[in-house]
């Protein structure tokens, strides 16, 4: 009995001191690398998004729960909008592609050319995490991130403040660099969080402070990823 309970408190440190089953924890470029190879293999995901902006005085909010086809740039789900300037917040039916907006009204879908641009930010969220391999690749920001694990899963934690927060504000939202050139982005926080055995994201959050001229604005962008492969999505029939 005092042998096996010897045993088990070895195991135990073992496993503390990083030895044991979690073994070292990989790096930030690695990990997104791999990532990016497993998201590949995917077609499809169900995500939930919460976007959350400050401005001055104001706020504005978006909520959604979608599944996005992940080749074809299309998502079905739902949308709710909130904050200072809405007059009333409800969810909605909605359908995006590259080409159409469509909502769902009274049982019925109509097009929406107007609100277009106003959901396409959701494209933007997806292609965070599937352009990875774009982010790996830039060492400079990868080598000051954080990387810890657990039995489940790995996270990956970057915090930038100056030029490096515009770069990797950037490179995350996935649009160019000179895009941001009139924004004064004073801190960017961005954690990642991946499945351990299958190396795919389940949660993403971003945090941005910025400025344009006077004008200061704070954003929180949250997105969960669940339903690999099981979210397929099909266009409606306009009525």
């Amino acid at each position: 009995m005092k042998k096996l309970a010897t045993m088990g408190i070895v195991a135990f440190t073992l496993l503390l001191s990083g030895c044991g089953i979690l073994g070292k924890t990989p790096s930030a470029e690695q990990l997104l690398t791999d990532s990016a190879a497993a998201q590949k293999r995917m077609s499809n995901v169900h995500m939930v998004n919460k976007f959350n902006m400050s401005q001055d005085s104001s706020d504005f909010g978006m909520n959604t729960d979608v599944s996005t086809d992940l080749h074809q740039r299309r998502l079905i789900g739902s949308l709710n909008s909130h904050g200072t300037d809405v007059i009333e917040s409800h969810t909605t039916p909605i359908f995006l592609s590259s080409d159409e907006l469509l909502q769902k009204n009274d049982g019925r879908w109509e097009e929406n050319a107007r609100g277009k641009a106003f959901v396409a930010h959701h494209f933007m969220v997806v292609e965070s995490i599937t352009n990875l391999n774009t982010l790996a690749k830039n060492t400079d920001l990868t080598d000051k991130a954080e990387t810890t694990s657990s039995q489940d899963q790995y996270t990956i934690r970057m915090n930038m403040t100056g030029q490096p927060a515009k770069r990797l504000f950037a490179k995350i939202s996935n649009q160019p660099l000179k895009l941001f050139n009139d924004f004064q982005t004073s801190k960017v926080s961005y954690l990642l969080t991946l499945d351990r055995q299958t190396k795919l994201v389940t949660q993403c959050t971003a945090k941005y402070e910025f400025a344009e001229g006077k004008k200061f604005a704070s954003v929180t962008d949250t997105a969960t990823f669940s339903k690999w492969n099981q979210s397929p999505v099909k266009t409606p029939t306009v009525n």
